[in-house]
């Protein structure tokens, strides 16, 4: 009985011993698969942080060309002013010709035309003065913040007092 016991001591830590090895290679097994999850994962993870970096440069790029595009649009909304804004535009002009000392005889908005986005009013302007003002009073309408066009001067002596005449048709722009 002695033996057969000792047989089944034998065959029962025999059996214990497969077990717990079948066991342990199931663990090892277990924790590599998990380990080799966790890899997937942190490479997809770094992908993603990657895309994300990529990302957030596009969105500073498109913010930075945003802020660009609304400084230009800014500054041609002043250069190109909504409809019904010719009267400031008029007031200006005849600032402009007492600062130069050149007499407005006639400063006429024409009726609108359409174009395209645009509305383009023809703006006769007459004026009498020496050379050097009227001269510096065109300088100052080519520099004001408004586009304006001009399209025909004629430059003529007044007969009376000997001062230039200039008649100029300007064309101004109004959303």
């Amino acid at each position: 009985m002695n033996a057969l016991l000792k047989k089944i001591d034998m065959a029962g830590i025999a059996g214990i011993i497969v077990i717990v090895f079948a066991c342990g290679s199931w663990v090892v097994t277990d924790i590599r698969a998990r380990n080799h999850r966790y890899n997937i994962e942190q490479h997809l993870i770094s992908e993603k942080m990657k895309e994300v970096n990529i990302a957030t440069t596009n969105l500073e790029a498109l913010k930075s060309a945003l802020a660009e595009t609304s400084d230009e649009l800014a500054l041609l909304s002043e250069r190109v002013p909504e409809a019904g804004k010719i009267g400031t535009l008029l007031g200006q002009i005849n600032q402009l010709a007492k600062h130069r000392r050149v007499t407005l005889v006639s400063l006429e908005p024409q009726p609108p035309e359409p174009v395209k986005d645009f509305i383009r009013t023809p703006l006769r302007l007459n004026c009498l003065g020496e050379f050097a003002d009227i001269l510096y009073l065109l300088w100052d309408l080519e520099r004001m913040n408004r586009i304006m066009v001009m399209e025909s001067m004629t430059i003529s002596r007044d007969g009376v007092s000997q001062k230039l005449r200039v008649d100029l048709l300007a064309y101004v722009f109004e959303r």
